[in-house]
């Protein structure tokens, strides 16, 4: 289970942060006259189809996952996202190239709900926190992975980022090991038995069976169920808007940076991505192990705290690239790390018939709502003069995360709801 949803994860991260790497070079490729102000306004674009892809893909597959079961909605997304990855490699225009990523970005989104729903109900009560961080570090690595084999890519020259892209068609292998070599979760099946014995229960009725109900429609009917969604996705909200909002442009700034001081742009973006994506593992081995010793409510809200307040530092220290790489990885460590909350927390919080739906819900639509964020970003950084203006100015939406996780219950060492 933990292979099956991590290599996923992995792959996940991977083809995201390929794109985010290989997208200045695919948009010099498309518009080699544009200035910088309108190349910054179509990546700002292709950046937002992206993440607005993952938001809806991933909502549809969280339903989807407590109807037909996880293994196969993971089986499907990470048999499309390869797919639809080595299409957009062949892109001959900046419109198809952010059609395609809205499709890759469906695909990508599908998996995450699924993957960390699965794993939850594989692993004891005891042990969840820990396999759940084993499993989203997985996403850092696949970071790691796309760093190292952009910079390999570079002496290919101007198709490096068509390269980059086609490397995504690898995690169709890792779908065809899930087809025959990972077991559908057993509380699944136990859940899905009870939902069709109250269909058949309920068919002739008037009124249905709470199971029997569309698992969105019951997630939100009760009020304790309800509280905990909305307070949860409070908490997603803030750290996913923050990472897309400012963390996401740390590569291509660090690279403006280093370009003006005769440095090679992909070399140091590549670097800036390392120093992401090694940081996003160390932050979620050191917060998935304090989650699993102190508890997930006390740690989560002291994370949100302390990356309000570390967000703006890679803007704000002297215009050096190594020293900046080395604010990134701080940085990371807390907007990327932070993310651990969700695999590990969210599926404590709800019932395994409506756990995938919870899932997608309280990650995914906040993903939608960020679609704006490169967008919004954009104007940010116009009105104060800067990243570092925009980053503090987008920094307090951690204390509304920070305020949701201090209402949400305490679930270390609690069994899974039925």
């Amino acid at each position: 289970m933990l292979a099956a949803a991590g290599l996923g994860w992995m792959f996940d991260g991977f083809e995201n942060f390929g794109a985010v790497l290989a997208l200045p070079a695919a948009l010099r490729d498309f518009f080699p006259n544009a200035s910088p102000t309108e190349t910054a306004a179509y990546s700002g674009i292709v950046m937002s189809l992206n993440v607005l892809g993952f938001g809806l893909g991933g909502i549809v597959a969280g339903i989807a996952a407590d109807y037909i079961g996880r293994k196969r909605v993971i089986l499907a997304c990470i048999a499309a996202y390869s797919l639809l990855s080595g299409l957009s490699a062949l892109s001959p225009d900046w419109v198809w190239f952010g059609i395609s990523r809205l499709l890759v970005g469906m695909a990508l989104g599908m998996e995450w709900a699924t993957g960390s729903t699965l794993l939850a109900e594989a692993w004891p009560p005891h042990a969840r926190a820990k396999g759940m961080t084993l499993m989203q570090c997985c996403n850092g690595i696949g970071f790691m992975m796309a760093s190292l084999i952009w910079i390999a890519l570079l002496p290919l020259g101007p198709n490096d980022w068509r390269w980059m892209l086609a490397a995504g068609l690898l995690p169709a292998l890792v779908a065809l090991w899930i087809r025959t070599g990972v077991a559908e979760s057993e509380r699944w099946r136990a859940a899905n038995a009870r939902r069709h014995a109250a269909q058949m229960a309920t068919a002739s009725a008037e009124e249905a069976e709470p199971r029997a109900r569309f698992t969105l429609h019951t997630l939100f009917a009760d009020p304790s169920l309800r509280r905990r969604a909305i307070l949860a996705w409070l908490m997603s909200l803030a750290t996913i808007v923050g990472f897309w909002s400012i963390s996401a442009w740390l590569s291509p700034y660090v690279a403006d940076v280093a370009v003006a001081q005769g440095l090679d742009r992909a070399t140091w973006a590549g670097l800036t991505g390392l120093a992401m994506a090694s940081g996003s593992i160390a932050g979620d081995l050191a917060f998935g192990a304090a989650a699993h010793r102190f508890g997930r409510r006390p740690t989560f809200m002291a994370v949100f705290l302390l990356t309000m307040v570390l967000l703006p530092l890679p803007f704000v220290v002297p215009h050096s690239p190594a020293l900046m790489v080395a604010t990134v990885f701080v940085t990371a460590a807390f907007s990327l790390g932070q993310f651990v909350w969700l695999p590990i927390w969210l599926p404590e919080l709800f019932p395994t018939a409506l756990r995938a739906t919870a899932f997608a819900f309280v990650a995914n639509v906040p993903r939608i709502v960020s679609s704006l964020g490169p967008l919004i970003a954009g104007a940010l950084v116009a009105t104060f003069g800067g990243f570092a203006g925009a980053a503090l100015a987008i920094a307090p939406i951690y204390l509304v995360g920070l305020v949701a996780a201090w209402r949400l219950p305490e679930t270390r060492g609690a069994d899974l709801p039925r």
